[in-house]
C-alpha cells in the first residue's frame, strides 16, 4: 500500500467516538511510519496512526486489482 490508495473496512472499526461500519472507504493520505498508515473518508474522518488495527482494512478491491495487473503486464513487456 501507498499513499493515494484507497482501502476498505473488512471489520467495523470504533475509533474516536465513531463508529466505522465495514465496507467503509478512505482514502491513504499519509504515513505516520512505524505507526501506521493515516486514513481519511470522504467526509474529511480521519484515522490516524493505524498500525494496530491494519487486519481491519484492506486495498479497495478496484485498486489491488490494478496493482496486479500491472504486475502481470510488467513481466509480460519484460519477455518480449
Amino acid at each position: 500500500m501507498k499513499i493515494g490508495d484507497r482501502v476498505v473496512l473488512i471489520e467495523e472499526v470504533n475509533m474516536w467516538g465513531k463508529i466505522y461500519e465495514k465496507g467503509h472507504k478512505f482514502k491513504i493520505y499519509g504515513d505516520s511510519d512505524y505507526r501506521g498508515w493515516d486514513l481519511i473518508d470522504k467526509d474529511g474522518n480521519k484515522i490516524d496512526e493505524t498500525r494496530f488495527i491494519q487486519h481491519k482494512y484492506k486495498l479497495d478491491i478496484k485498486d489491488e486489482r490494478k496493482e496486479k495487473l500491472d504486475k502481470i503486464n510488467k513481466i509480460n513487456s519484460k519477455k518480449t
